[in-house]
């Protein structure tokens, strides 16, 4: 667990380069990373930081690169499920090992919190759960539906039918904007099946830590 702790440390350490910020701007950033950890993978956001904190975050090896991730890790290492007192006092120490003085330390950790209770720890868990999974699994990006009757059909089991149309645009793992539709027709007992499983799928990624 030292070891871990030293490593959560080490990460933590490019919180330094929040002095890049301006005092009013600190208190708006830890609010703004938490939004970015919410929105959907794949979606631009360096342009929008970059207008917020005349900063570009998404240089290479930058200053404020080092301190976006830093500040991700911290919230999300904040919203996870054992946080609480006991969590909070080892994130205090893991940012003093990091380098920060004690008033620095506690109000960088009282703005990371602050910024996950504000969104909803349970929310940004089930996000990054899913931005994890768009890097080795295809993933939904959006989708559209329609309902219609069927009055007639080859297929007797069809006939007199009512049925749901879905149309899903499917964004492919690991490729930036690459999205394919698929089709899909459904009966009510297949919708009723359908909405089973994504309720149970749905539960389980809350109850990820």
């Amino acid at each position: 667990m030292e070891g871990a702790s030293d490593a959560r440390a080490s990460g933590l350490a490019a919180l330094s380069h929040l002095s890049l910020l301006s005092d009013e701007a600190r208190s708006l950033f830890f609010p703004a990373v938490a939004e970015l950890l919410l929105a959907a993978p794949g979606t631009a956001v360096d342009a929008s930081l970059h207008d917020s904190f005349g900063l570009n975050f998404s240089a290479a090896g930058s200053d404020a690169e080092l301190l976006l991730h830093a500040t991700k890790l911290l919230l999300c290492r904040v919203a996870t499920r054992e946080y609480g007192t006991d969590g909070s006092k080892q994130v205090h120490a893991e940012l003093l090992s990091a380098g920060l003085a004690d008033g620095a330390a506690v109000w960088v950790r009282e703005a990371a919190e602050a910024a996950v209770k504000s969104c909803g720890s349970a929310e940004l868990r089930l996000a990054q759960a899913h931005a994890a999974a768009s890097y080795s699994h295809d993933y939904l990006h959006d989708f559209d539906w329609s309902v219609y009757h069927v009055l007639g059909s080859s297929s007797l089991a069809r006939v007199q039918t009512p049925l749901l149309q879905l149309h899903l645009q499917i964004a492919k793992a690991g490729r930036s904007g690459e999205v394919a539709t698929e089709a899909l027709e459904l009966t009510p007992t297949e919708v009723d099946a359908t909405l089973g499983a994504l309720s149970e799928a749905s539960e389980a990624l809350r109850a990820l830590s």
